[in-house]
């Protein structure tokens, strides 16, 4: 894989973008494990306007190199704030790969975009059931009514399975 990336980088820098597409798509079939033809994908994804694609390529490179995770969740939760990421992100959510209740956790302890985070669970529905969310919607709640963002807490509170709507009257 190796070696088809870097073969893909010198067609990129002479020019050939197509070949180059060609050897990154073949680098990245032959080795999902490669995290720098990984991050080449959703570079080019991103730089065409291709959030379906690149967000797979999150998707595959989240699954298998966790060491990347915080760049990424960095990135992607900038990202959320742009609607139309957001509208693309959601289908992906939705179907709650093993890295989502991290990615919400890291974004909400480093405090990386709250509304951005509210909304994209809001769109969402509510946030998948296990347990590990629990603890993801506690924490968000907190940090959304910590930055005063009133509004994005009560319209997230209103997606948390059970959540009562006394409850909201009783904490003002």
């Amino acid at each position: 894989a190796l070696d088809l990336r870097l073969l893909a980088i010198a067609a990129d820098a002479d020019g050939g973008n197509t070949g180059a597409s060609r050897l990154l798509a073949l680098s990245g079939r032959i080795s999902r494990r490669d995290v720098g033809t990984q991050l080449w994908q959703i570079e080019r994804a991103v730089d065409q306007k291709d959030m379906i694609a690149a967000l797979s390529a999150y998707d595959t490179t989240l699954r298998v190199q966790s060491a990347v995770a915080p760049l990424l969740y960095l990135r992607l939760a900038n990202a959320l704030t742009d609607l139309e990421v957001r509208a693309a992100f959601v289908p992906l959510a939705r179907k709650d790969p093993p890295w989502l209740d991290s990615f919400f956790a890291y974004s909400i302890q480093q405090q990386i975009e709250p509304a951005a985070l509210a909304g994209t669970a809001i769109a969402m529905g509510r946030l998948p059931g296990r347990a590990a969310f629990r603890t993801v919607e506690q924490q968000l709640i907190g940090l959304l009514a910590e930055k005063g963002l009133t509004i994005e807490a009560r319209q997230f509170f209103l997606t948390i399975k059970g959540a009562d709507r006394r409850e909201l009257t009783n904490a003002t």
